[in-house]
């Protein structure tokens, strides 16, 4: 089993509310400001993880980096 971090711009996880996607394991940097690289859905880039705490760990380290990133839930994909 496969992690996926789903990030979102608010704190609640709302489809109607500005989030993000999941994460694709990049970021870049405008006018020095971080941002994620993310997909609205699971694609061949999104980032994977092999265990939920490697996973948690990352998007831990992502929340500290981009500035935008409010919260982020983990996700077990086949």
């Amino acid at each position: 089993m496969k992690y996926v971090i789903f990030l979102s711009t608010t704190s609640a996880f709302d489809r109607n509310r500005n989030q993000y996607g999941y994460w694709a394991g990049k970021t870049y940097r405008v006018e020095g400001q971080d941002f994620p690289l993310w997909d609205r859905s699971i694609t061949e880039q999104t980032k994977k993880y092999t265990s939920q705490k490697r996973a948690e760990t990352a998007a831990e380290k992502l929340m500290e980096r981009c500035s935008y990133v409010v919260a982020w839930r983990i996700e077990s994909v086949a």
